[in-house]
């Protein structure tokens, strides 16, 4: 599987990536005002879910936080990272028995950028373009997962269904 697309769509978000030999750069555009994981509200359990390993991963932010308290409010770019980075280390451990080490870094700059815009720096190479490729697709399933509209907004849980309840004989008009 040696295809990395160059540009993809999950959700609300536009990607394009390139490669070069040290690094994997991915250019994430939002096409909504909704960029961070607490506007996801299945971020944390799908994560729980799909891929539980990633809350022991470090994570290097301002705040000195893990990344299990960082995932409940941070840029969904910052998310992607993580999650890329996650299943690169599953995909090369899988097939090398050697521990997989890969770090990343996601900035933006809204004040020479569209808001919205990150790029997010992967510290693998062209050497792992099979590894990557298998990656980026996982991860796009699971991001995809995480950001999809419920059928309706704001419902939690389904509707129940109607129950019919019968009407007393004194109410009852004849």
């Amino acid at each position: 599987m040696n295809n990395l697309p160059n540009q993809f769509k999950v959700g609300p978000f536009n990607f394009e990536t390139s490669l070069n030999k040290t690094s994997t750069i991915i250019k994430m555009v939002s096409n909504t005002s909704k960029f961070y994981s607490s506007d996801y509200k299945k971020t944390s359990g799908l994560l729980w879910q799909e891929l539980p390993e990633i809350f022991t991963c470090k994570c290097f932010n301002g705040f000195h936080r893990s990344f299990f308290e960082e995932v409940r409010d941070t840029e969904m770019a910052h998310l992607f990272e993580h999650i890329f980075i996650q299943y690169f280390c599953n995909v090369k451990s899988a097939t090398a028995e050697v521990e997989c080490e890969c770090s990343g870094e996601t900035v933006w700059n809204w004040d020479q950028d569209v808001p919205g815009t990150f790029f997010i720096t992967i510290d693998v190479g062209s050497e792992e373009l099979d590894n990557i490729s298998k990656a980026l697709a996982k991860t796009m399933v699971l991001f995809e997962k995480i950001v999809a509209k419920p059928e309706r907004e704001g419902i939690l849980f389904p509707d129940p269904e109607p129950v019919l309840v019968p009407v007393p004989a004194y109410l009852q008009i004849e």
